[in-house]
């Protein structure tokens, strides 16, 4: 078995895995979205009232309500904070606060039930970063290029035992090919001998110091006389002749 090669079987059973949790992902990750809308939602007109009876309590000193502004106050921050974080420790610290805010005079009784169902979507959502592959559950980049690394020592190795490349390649040249990036398949040149066997049986041999003689240079006979038009056009009498010896 190729120890290189990763086992079909195995990664068709996490591909699988992959899927169900990235799909239980996705279901949690809309229900906090929907929590977060909710609370938002519904911290409105208590945060709206809040900021109103407290300015008017700053202005009226009247500390009762400028104190259950706070506490409204600091209940929706404890319930979105709880969502953001996604953790069962801190949202049972956020739950505390909110009891503790509601039963100081705070307009978050709301908050409650929502805060409950966020502890119960964020204990589930720690139970799946637990699992492999977390948060984003597929094959990483890093993992496919160690396999792919890999493969092609394993095809190198094989290559080796086949014979089709060596160790250590005794090249008659620099050149390898372009295309092999470990450099380990030698290539060799051919000699030349083409221009050697047809100026061979020739007689005549160049040499770059002799200088030839002028004598056996023989130039081509070259006409100095112009052609006329009699000679390029053809004799008159025969042109074909048309009607009444007009030319046709």
């Amino acid at each position: 078995m190729n120890p290189y090669l990763p086992n079909e079987e195995l990664d068709k059973l996490r591909e699988e895995r992959y899927a169900r949790n990235r799909l239980i992902r996705n279901r949690l990750d809309h229900t906090f979205d929907i929590s977060m809308w909710v609370t938002i939602l519904v911290s409105l007109i208590p945060v709206v009232n809040s900021v109103i009876y407290g300015v008017a309590a700053l202005f009226t000193a009247q500390v009762g309500e400028l104190f259950k502004a706070v506490c409204t106050l600091v209940g929706c921050a404890a319930t979105i904070l709880a969502i953001y974080q996604k953790k069962v420790r801190f949202g049972i610290i956020m739950l505390g606060v909110l009891l503790l805010m509601f039963v100081c005079g705070g307009s978050v009784l709301i908050h409650i039930p929502i805060l409950l169902v966020v502890l119960c979507v964020s204990y589930r959502w720690e139970q799946l970063s637990q699992e492999e592959g977390f948060p984003l559950f597929d094959i990483s980049y890093r993992e496919r290029e160690q396999r792919q690394k890999l493969q092609e020592q394993y095809a190198k190795e094989r290559a080796l035992q086949s014979g089709a490349r060596v160790a250590s390649p005794e090249q008659q040249s620099d050149m390898h090919d372009l295309l092999d990036a470990e450099k380990d398949t030698p290539i060799f040149s051919a000699e030349l001998k083409g221009y050697y066997e047809r100026s061979r049986d020739t007689g005549e041999v160049f040499h770059p110091d002799v200088q030839p003689d002028a004598g056996s240079i023989s130039a081509a006979p070259v006409s100095t006389d112009m052609d006329t038009l009699e000679a390029l056009l053809p004799p008159l009498n025969q042109i074909p002749q048309g009607k009444e010896g007009e030319l046709s």
